[in-house]
């Protein structure tokens, strides 16, 4: 981790205790959503929810090239050397998230998946012979990165949060049951990078 300081030791003390949905590894930044309530935040992180996780990654390929055949094979969902399944994907040429540009040997790649695996990004990237890059989360279901600056944070009012609660308890649980009961609703603050 080195120099880069862990995002919940950042945060202002009058701020009381969250966790985070899901998560971003050292070497990442971007969007991270904050939430007083742990169930909220496991049933946000869950592939039956559906939510969106948007990513934009500069990868350092050399002399080679993203090929066609590698974003079919992401469309697709595959299968890593250790065995570990993925789901579909999606990833697409972009711009980066702050307006960088694509140069030849370090293309940015915009990729949108459903499932938080462990590192899975990166792991892809290197399943494919591409192991360093740069990765931003820019969106992570209905919320977005936008314009927040580093360790900025933005409050989520309570209808939002609300309204999010009563569709997840739509979603699925893991054995594909339909979720019961109810939580009462407060704030939720979302810091980034």
């Amino acid at each position: 981790m080195g120099d880069k300081p862990f995002a919940l030791g950042t945060l202002p003390t009058t701020l009381p205790r969250v966790i985070s949905v899901g998560r971003l590894d050292a070497e990442s930044e971007g969007l991270l959503l904050l939430t007083m309530h742990g169930s909220l935040a496991r049933s946000l992180e869950l592939p039956s929810s559906g939510l969106e996780r948007v990513y934009h990654c500069k990868i350092d390929t050399g002399q080679r090239e993203v090929s066609a055949s590698m974003l079919d094979e992401l469309r697709s969902g595959l299968t890593l050397a250790d065995g570990t399944r993925l789901r579909p994907m999606l990833a697409e040429d972009a711009d980066g998230p702050h307006g960088g540009q694509r140069s030849r040997g370090r293309p940015w790649m915009r990729m949108l998946l459903t499932e938080g695996k462990n590192r899975k990004i990166r792991r892809v990237w290197e399943h494919f012979g591409f192991a360093k890059l740069s990765l931003v989360r820019t969106a992570y279901g209905p919320f977005a990165l936008g314009s927040l600056s580093p360790g900025q944070l933005e409050e989520v009012c309570a209808e939002e949060v609300s309204a999010l609660q009563a569709r997840s308890r739509q979603w699925p649980d893991k054995q594909g049951r339909r979720r019961t009961g109810s939580s009462t609703a407060t704030p939720a603050s979302r810091p980034v990078r």
